[in-house]
């Protein structure tokens, strides 16, 4: 797997799934493609700080769900933070991958009605 950097306009396509997830984007966002033996089987963004990575949304395909995508593009962000020697990871999750960050040693430190955020620290 690996994340490689795109723009939002590579996503324009996918606006409707989006909306659908609850998934937004702030203009502060970096967005990666999840790349899968080169094909594209989702996308998620990042907001770098100095002292955090704050990830934001990640959206896996429907016919690529449940084969690990969503855990294994967490991984990488974790990897990621460790050489740019990061040691906090904020999450934004929606309704369906708030359990996730729960079950992944993240704290909830902020809920909202569409999403929480949650914390690690590494």
């Amino acid at each position: 797997m690996r994340l490689i950097q795109i723009t939002e306009d590579n996503l324009s396509k996918y606006k409707s799934e989006m909306k659908l997830a609850g998934l937004c984007f702030a203009k502060s966002t970096t967005l990666y493609k999840i790349m899968v033996e080169n094909q594209m089987v989702g996308f998620t963004g990042m907001i770098w700080y100095s002292h955090k990575i704050r990830h934001k949304n990640s959206f896996i395909f429907e016919e690529f769900r449940r084969k690990g995508y969503y855990a294994e593009s967490k991984i990488i962000v974790e990897q990621m933070a460790h050489l740019r020697g990061i040691k906090i990871l904020e999450g934004t999750a929606t309704k369906m991958s708030r359990q996730w960050y729960l079950n992944n040693g993240y704290e909830i430190t902020k809920e909202y009605a569409e999403y929480t955020t949650l914390t690690k620290r590494l």
